[in-house]
């Protein structure tokens, strides 16, 4: 059985708003837009087809296609309408819809207006339009400002609103080209399957109030390397990052106080840990299939123990668990020997002498690799964020 999330996910999932009635509205075209006119001169777009769910009956190239305009206002009949709504499914499986720009007159979108339509790329509206706003392609709705809708097909790097709070359930689920996201500050909570199934997403920056990791938030993200997780995070939920086969590294700061069952489940690739003193539970098979997890860093409470299938196989597959902390913001210990130290606004690695490094943004952005040939090796990166290094194995 489908969880709600995802059942949300394929249709309209954002309904904040009750469309215009269209009973006893004449329906006509123009200028290749079907409307609902009524009698009190206002109009709401809808679909093609006269009976419910007529849009079905169409195939997608006969239906809405490449970038539309909703104009503010239509004639009929020598009458001037002023379009106030996108009706229930006004472009329902209109797949070779690519962008749409909404008037200033609009108030009032309906249920599944966007069912289907796979390669939308960008939702703009007018910038005066009281009730809704736009930015990078995403919808929000105004007063509170909330995200409303993400064209599924969005492109490249997004940065959400400054006041955006909480990204809903499923928004961007199955947004399989965007590759990065940057998240206001004032997000505390990423609800569940938010992001999954965004195959290229590289990057994630979170902001320092974030508190919640929803179910199966970022699961599927299979170009995802590196997690760093702020401080301010206190739940990771279950299945949070399942399947998510290239993660490396997962980055737990002091206040994770959970870990939910599955979180990061088939995280092949994860190759360490540092379970932080805050941490109180870990769920059933959070780590298990992370067959790479060799390292695991316990400051927590928990008695790990290697071989274990106990605290979601964390210690399952490792060969060593070092107990001791892992050293300050900018001298990290990333093995028994091998140390990264900030000197003088550089980077250097200490006792690296003979090893392959791999060097990264604590957001997953791969910075350099480099053969290190002295013991302590100087590395060729401006960046003033701490960087991580990882021994290539």
């Amino acid at each position: 059985m489908k969880s709600g999330w995802q059942i949300m996910g394929g249709i309209a999932w954002a309904l904040l708003f009750l469309s215009a009635s269209s009973v006893g509205a004449e329906k006509v075209e123009i200028a290749g837009i079907y409307y609902h006119l009524n009698g009190d001169g206002f109009a709401e777009v809808t679909c093609r087809g006269d009976e419910e769910d007529g849009w079905m009956y169409y195939p997608a190239d006969e239906l809405y296609v490449g970038d539309l305009t909703v104009p503010g206002e239509v004639e009929y009949e020598g009458k001037t309408y002023v379009v106030k709504a996108l009706g229930d499914d006004a472009f329902a499986g209109s797949k070779y819809l690519t962008s749409i720009s909404l008037p200033l007159s609009l108030t009032s979108v309906g249920s599944g207006v966007f069912t289907l339509c796979n390669g939308l790329e960008y939702i703009s509206v007018d910038d005066m339009n009281p009730t809704f706003i736009s930015q990078d392609g995403v919808l929000y709705k105004r007063n509170p400002l909330s995200i409303f809708f993400v064209p599924r097909n969005i492109t490249g790097d997004i940065a959400l609103l400054d006041d955006v709070r909480e990204i809903p359930s499923a928004a961007f689920q199955n947004c399989v080209n965007l590759t990065t996201i940057t998240l206001p500050e004032e997000v505390t909570t990423i609800a569940d399957g938010a992001f999954n199934n965004c195959k290229n997403l590289q990057e994630i920056f979170m902001g320092d109030k974030l508190e919640s990791i929803g179910e199966y938030a970022f699961s599927k993200c299979s170009s995802l390397t590196i997690v760093n997780f702020p401080t301010s995070v206190k739940s990771i939920k279950a299945a949070a990052f399942a399947d998510c086969e290239n993660l490396s590294y997962a980055l737990f700061h002091e206040g994770v106080e959970s870990i939910g069952k599955m979180a990061f489940y088939n995280c092949g690739h994860l190759m360490g840990v540092q379970l932080p003193s805050t941490l109180r539970s870990i769920g059933e098979s959070a780590f298990k299939e992370c067959v790479s997890l060799d390292v695991v860093k316990n400051d927590s409470p928990l008695a790990i123990e290697l071989g274990s299938t106990d605290y979601g196989y964390v210690a399952y597959y490792a060969s060593k668990i070092i107990p001791e902390p892992q050293g300050s913001a900018c001298t990290k210990n990333l093995s028994d020997q091998l140390t990264l130290l900030r000197e003088e606004g550089r980077w250097v690695i200490l006792n690296g002498s003979g090893r392959w490094v791999s060097i990264y943004t604590l957001n997953g952005k791969l910075l350099c690799h480099l053969f290190c040939t002295n013991e302590k090796e100087e590395i060729p990166v401006e960046s003033p964020r701490i960087i991580v290094v990882t021994e290539e194995r």
